[in-house]
């Protein structure tokens, strides 16, 4: 019990301090106190006019403090009512107190000639101490408008260390979780989907990750003082979708249908006519050499003079009919050379066909089935063998299909 207690005290101190540290430290701007021997109407609108530049800066938020809520007051109000005789931090820091604030700003303004004084404070109310002081003479030709704002942009800047910025606050709709990237470079977190970040003005590239969902990218300008809200709309990352599936009921087999380069329909083509004209080449090329054996038949069956010595076998020579055997041995010359060019075509096309079968069919197979093998699919391959055959005489060649 006494352990489970602990850690629910360790949880609340923890929650605490995030709770604190995620506000920023108050602070309250007194209405500049105007002094000196005879005091104008324009003298007090001139403290009126830079004092509320003051307070603007502070409202803003978008330094390294904030307002504190219903700290408009003036200065010499607060010190009748300490009965405070000087500025004295002890009797400041009391003043700082009721008012809610960490840090007080007060001071005071005199016009001496062509200018106005002005001494401003900065004090530490919980320390009691100050921290830092603006004295500046500010020329009566620049005490008003745009001028005093400058001014008061300046005198704000050199007591608090605050640079001349503005606020991006970033809000996700869909995302509590994430880093905010400015350039590239990680500039905050979302909490409870939003993030809030000071930055120069100028123009930036706002990024947003959160685990789960891509990248977010957007254009943004900031502008000194101003607060530029950005929504942000996240989106989860792209699923690619698989190939349709090609379905075999009485199989029970279903593949993906993989589209193919358009090199493999040339190549089939290729293997397509290739077979067609070796076809051809191989029927010329059978013709003729059954025509050859006719032909040496028919001159001995004449029995006329061989004169060709390539057909043999007629026996001795005898008297005959020479042109009749001299036309027939011319005819068999003609077979002759169909036979050496079929065979040519034959072996040249079969090999194109051979080459352009594995380019068009065999080798993409092998490119499906790894496909299918890597999406966990069933593959079909069907087993086809070409395998080239030359005749013991080397007077032709034939090639096998075997499936």
């Amino acid at each position: 019990m006494t352990r489970a207690l602990s850690l629910t005290c360790l949880s609340l101190l923890m929650l605490g301090s995030v709770a604190v540290a995620g506000n920023k430290p108050k602070i309250a701007v007194l209405g500049v106190e105007v002094v000196g021997a005879e005091v104008t109407a324009q003298d007090t609108q001139v403290a009126k006019e830079l004092t509320e530049a003051l307070r603007g800066r502070a409202k803003a938020g978008t330094g390294p403090f904030e307002m504190a809520p219903g700290s408009d007051k003036e200065l010499i109000d607060e010190k009748l009512m300490k009965s405070c005789d000087s500025e004295a931090p002890a009797c400041m820091s009391s003043i700082g107190t009721d008012l809610g604030a960490d840090w007080l700003i007060y001071g005071k303004i005199e016009k001496q000639g062509a200018s106005y004084r002005v001494d401003l404070k900065l004090l530490n109310v919980t320390r009691k101490a100050m921290e830092k002081t603006w004295p500046e003479n500010i020329p009566v030709s620049q005490a008003s408008g745009s001028g005093i704002q400058g001014w008061a942009k300046k005198g704000y800047a050199k007591l608090t260390g605050q640079n001349n910025v503005g606020t991006v606050v970033v809000k996700v709709g869909n995302a509590d979780r994430g880093t905010v990237l400015i350039d590239g470079t990680e500039k905050g977190n979302i909490v409870n989907g939003k993030a809030s970040i000071d930055l120069p003005p100028g123009k930036y590239r706002l990024q947003i990750e959160s685990q789960g969902f891509q990248r977010w990218e957007k254009d943004i300008t900031v502008t000194e003082d101003q607060q530029t809200s950005v929504p942000a709309e996240l989106e989860k990352p792209g699923v690619v979708a698989p190939p349709p599936m090609l379905c075999d009921p009485a199989k029970s087999v279903c593949e993906n249908v993989v589209s193919h380069p358009s090199g493999n329909s040339t190549w089939k083509g290729v293997f397509y006519a290739s077979v067609a004209v070796a076809a051809v080449s191989g029927g010329l090329w059978i013709y003729g050499y059954s025509q050859i054996g006719s032909i040496e038949t028919r001159v001995c069956n004449a029995g006329g003079y061989n004169m060709s010595p390539d057909h043999p076998g007629c026996g001795a020579r005898v008297a005959g009919n020479t042109d009749d055997v001299a036309s027939l041995n011319s005819k068999g010359d003609g077979y002759h050379n169909m036979t050496v060019y079929g065979g040519i075509g034959t072996g040249v096309f079969g090999i194109f066909a051979v080459y352009a079968l594995y380019k068009g069919f065999i080798a993409q197979s092998g490119e499906d089935g790894k496909e299918h093998a890597a999406l966990g699919h069933r593959v079909r391959r069907d087993r086809f063998v070409v395998t080239p055959i030359a005749s013991p005489t080397g007077g032709g060649a034939m090639l096998r299909f075997d499936w």
